[in-house]
């Protein structure tokens, strides 16, 4: 049987018969994938120690009638530093599990290999984390999978919305005029400070940008933007109680 390689993260990892575990991973040729890791729970197992939760692994993988089976791998990159500390977990952990509920399987997207190596290099770094990481990995990831949120125009029709006030709404995925906003739940005022914080995310060069943002106005952007992508996904994520326990 003619093997593949492909250079992967994994983000899930669940138990499988006695001793096997199905690893899901994202990779950069294909997406997400599930891979069989056979025996991996014995002690003895030489995988067992390689599947590092946080480096990227080249993975020699062979063909089955289930799932790809793992007969090889190599480390590329480590980021074990993103996991020092509990907050750091977490939010490893949720930026593991948007990836994991917004993509389909096999197909891939390189902006999103290219964010989540951005977003763990952030994770590795010496200092604290900035407190809008996931503000600006949540924005980023919407934008890499076609859900970009507009705000120059209505997000239904069209329309310049430059004289109207900024009517938020998570199922059309950004502003909208107050024609298209009659009728429509969860409608928000958007404040023009957090136009001016998206705008700018959007215009620049870097991925995890140094844009200040008021303290309290984060809160209130995250649930906005939160509000879309459970809009995209339909169900909350996991992961939420223990990013907030340990925020």
């Amino acid at each position: 049987m003619r093997g593949r390689t492909h250079s992967a993260i994994v983000i899930k990892r669940a138990p499988y018969r006695e001793a096997d575990e199905v690893l899901t991973c994202w990779s950069w040729d294909i997406g997400k994938i599930r891979l069989l890791a056979r025996g991996v729970r014995k002690n003895e197992s030489r995988l067992k120690g390689a599947l590092s939760p946080l480096a990227w692994l080249e993975f020699d993988v062979v063909p089955s009638d289930h799932l790809p089976i793992i007969a090889g791998v190599r480390r590329v990159a480590s980021y074990s530093r993103a996991g020092r500390d509990l907050k750091r977990v977490a939010l490893v952990f949720t930026i593991f599990e948007m990836i994991l509920r917004a993509t389909p399987d096999r197909q891939p997207v390189r902006n999103v290999s290219l964010l989540l190596r951005s977003a763990l290099d952030q994770l590795s770094q010496d200092g604290p984390v900035a407190s809008e990481f996931l503000l600006v990995f949540r924005y980023r990831l919407l934008s890499a999978l076609g859900y970009q949120p507009r705000f120059d125009r209505c997000s239904s029709c069209g329309r310049s919305l430059k004289s109207e006030p900024s009517r938020w709404s998570p199922s059309w995925h950004g502003i909208v005029c107050e024609r298209c906003a009659l009728g429509l739940e969860r409608i928000s005022i958007l404040p023009a400070v957090g136009v001016e914080f998206f705008t700018a995310l959007e215009n620049s060069t870097e991925v995890f940008p140094q844009v200040m943002l008021d303290s309290n106005l984060e809160p209130l952007l995250e649930g906005w933007l939160g509000g879309v992508f459970q809009t995209i996904i339909e169900r909350s994520l996991n992961s939420s109680p223990f990013l907030v326990k340990h925020a």
